[in-house]
Order: structure tokens, then C-alpha cells, then sequence
């Protein structure tokens, strides 16, 4: 739905997260409920809506996390992707599988497992290991870039980190 809003247009998005009894929005989306990656592209959606409503049509039932799907959740598939903010909303209830190869970790792990990390003394304060040279060692992601991109200055860095009496202060409760 849209609304006039100063000369722009606002887009009104219902909020999927509101506790319905019979429908969990984490569970009881498009994606989840047809199968479909989120990270595919517009076609391989669209062939997955497409199977579905050919397996409904066919009789077959199809049941996600105690939900059976119905014809209308095919149909608000397909309307998803007219509406930009529903398509959004519904997408950001899904997360992305990310695909790792555990050879890639291999080499860090090992630089990790070799420090010298004794037990803590007690709960608090929280033991800190400085592990940011890991972070060398880890392949970099995928369809991220980070180009023009400066890094922050090391005292900025520092202050983030600096040991505060007040922020550390425990309450004996």
C-alpha cells in the first residue's frame, strides 16, 4: 500500500513479526514454505512457485513445520515480487546458507588453537585474547567489496577497547 508522503511515496509494510498463534513468520514464509533459496535469482523463484502450485494442483499435500500450504501462499508468492517492500520484509525473515568450504578455515583454526589460553581465574573480569591476526588469515568473502574503503585510525581503535573503572565496576548482588 502506498501513501502520499510530502511529494514522495512512503511504503507501508505490515509488521510480519507480530505474534499470531497460527503462524510463526520465521518458519511460515514464501521461502521456507516453497523451498526457495533466497539467493537465487528471480527465475529459479518463480520455477519454484510453479512446481509447487503444479504439485498442489497434482493432489499432493505439502506440510513445512506443521503448515500446510495452500494455493493463497503460491498466489502471495507470485504477488511478492511486484511489491518491493513486502518482497524486502519477507526476505529479511529468511537467512542466508552460506557455503564454506572448512579447508578455507583450516590454516586460522590452527593459528588459534595454538595460543597459549589458560583456564580463567574466575568469571569476572572476562578473559580477552587479542585474535585480530586471525582475521589475516580467513579467505575473503564472497560478493562483498570493500573497495575505497579506509581503515580507521589505530588510537580510534584503542579508545573503543580502553579499560574503564566505571564500565568495569561488578555489583555484588
Amino acid at each position: 500500500m502506498t501513501e502520499p508522503n510530502n511529494g514522495s511515496a512512503a511504503v507501508i509494510v505490515p509488521n510480519v513479526w507480530v505474534l499470531q498463534p497460527d503462524r510463526n513468520p520465521y518458519l511460515h514464509n514464501v521461502f521456507v514454505l516453497l523451498g526457495i533459496d533466497p539467493d537465487e535469482g528471480e527465475r529459479a523463484y518463480h520455477r519454484r512457485c510453479e512446481r509447487a502450485d503444479a504439485m498442489l494442483r497434482g493432489g499432493r499435500t505439502l506440510e513445512v513445520f506443521g503448515r500446510t500450504v495452500q494455493d493463497t501462499d503460491i498466489a502471495r508468492a507470485h504477488t511478492l515480487t511486484r511489491d518491493e517492500g513486502a518482497f524486502l520484509a519477507e526476505r529479511m525473515l529468511v537467512h542466508t546458507t552460506h557455503k564454506i568450504d572448512p579447508k578455507t578455515l583450516a590454516e586460522p583454526l590452527k593459528a588459534i588453537e595454538a595460543i597459549a589460553i589458560g583456564p580463567p581465574a574466575d568469571v569476572l573480569p572476562l578473559a580477552v585474547s587479542n585474535l585480530s591476526f586471525v582475521t589475516e588469515m580467513l579467505p575473503p568473502p564472497e560478493g562483498v567489496e570493500a573497495s575505497g574503503v579506509s581503515k580507521p585510525p589505530v588510537e580510534a581503535i584503542h579508545e573503543l577497547f580502553r579499560f574503564s573503572e566505571e564500565e568495569e565496576r561488578v555489583f555484588d548482588v
